[in-house]
């Protein structure tokens, strides 16, 4: 994905779980549309960098499931 953050690729997940029910289900889904979609894909204020140096990374983590994902971002 082209969001910042480990857990945006279990989010991704989430969307290509829901891509193939959808398809499943009938809907006809362009692969070229679903790879932009996640490429494209911004949340501003979610693990957005907002200033290079020194670093500043402005995070909207609102309960304690969201900070512990963003501090697992931090994590080597």
């Amino acid at each position: 994905p082209g969001m910042a953050g480990r857990f945006q690729h279990r989010n991704a997940a989430t969307a290509q779980a829901t891509l193939l029910a959808l398809r499943q289900a009938g809907f006809t889904i362009d692969d070229r549309a679903v790879a932009a979609g996640l490429q494209e894909a911004r949340l501003p204020g979610r693990a957005e960098l907002v200033q290079a140096g020194p670093r500043v990374l402005l995070d909207g983590a609102h309960n304690p499931q969201k900070m512990e994902a963003l501090a697992m971002s931090f994590a080597t």
